[in-house]
């Protein structure tokens, strides 16, 4: 089974427990996009830009931005491994039964 999320979880007060939930109720394959806070400024820009698209229409703004690094700490969580990675979308899938996840790229 497939989940989507695409500008979803920066949006929730507990990202991971989205996706703890996505991988308990059978994603074999979660397809993620959303932003990633990486580079000097990228937090601030990134809360402006949301609060500019969002604010207006009453959407919760956690400003849950996460880094690289975040992102790998949750694919090791969820004992998945991330297929393709890029500023814009994250893709990770449900290693096979019996595999580890512990030689996940980023």
């Amino acid at each position: 089974m497939w989940y989507f999320f695409s500008d979803v979880l920066h949006h929730t007060p507990d990202p991971a427990a989205l996706l703890r939930e996505a991988r308990r109720v059978g994603a074999h394959c979660l397809l993620i996009k959303d932003h990633n806070r990486n580079g000097l400024a990228a937090g601030a820009r990134l809360r402006f830009m949301d609060w500019v698209g969002n604010a207006r229409f009453g959407v919760a703004l956690p400003y849950n931005y996460w880094t690289e690094r975040q992102w790998r700490e949750a694919w090791k969580e969820l004992d998945s491994i991330p297929i393709c990675s890029s500023a814009m979308s994250v893709y990770i899938r449900r290693p096979p039964i019996g595999s580890s996840a512990q030689n996940s790229t980023s």
